[in-house]
């Protein structure tokens, strides 16, 4: 059974202001889900998945500058996860427009474990770096 994400003090990477960009990610995520759950129609899960890839956009700009700003050596490094995710995100939308809708649970499987890794795996490796500042 899918569910929900829910934020738990865990997912913190020691930066408030990331943290508060990851809830946004997971809200976001959480709507999509809830859009696929109650299958409403395709323009409206396209509509958020816009706005999810947008927010992304941004939480990724500011994730590199805060990064910039305690010297994480991994810097350089983690700027590809954007440009891979955006790709990844591309090809499932592109299928969605074509009417593909056998794709919505895998689409949200993919963006939930994708935002779980992200946080979990990739982010959790600039807390020390934060913590010090």
């Amino acid at each position: 059974m899918l569910a929900l994400i829910k934020w738990r003090d865990s997912y913190s990477v020691g930066s408030n202001e990331i943290d508060d960009e990851h809830k946004i990610l997971v809200k976001l995520v959480n709507d999509i889900f809830i859009l696929v759950r109650d299958k409403k129609p395709q323009q409206a899960i396209t509509s958020t998945l816009n706005e999810l890839t947008a927010y992304a956009q941004i939480h990724f700009s500011s994730e590199e500058k805060l990064l910039a700003e305690v010297n994480y050596p991994g810097l350089e490094e983690h700027k590809i996860i954007p440009q891979d995710l955006l790709e990844k995100v591309s090809k499932y939308t592109d299928r969605l427009e074509n009417n593909d809708e056998e794709i919505l649970q895998d689409f949200y499987l993919f963006l939930r474990d994708w935002l779980m890794t992200h946080i979990m795996e990739e982010d959790m490796q600039f807390k020390p770096y934060f913590e010090g500042h």
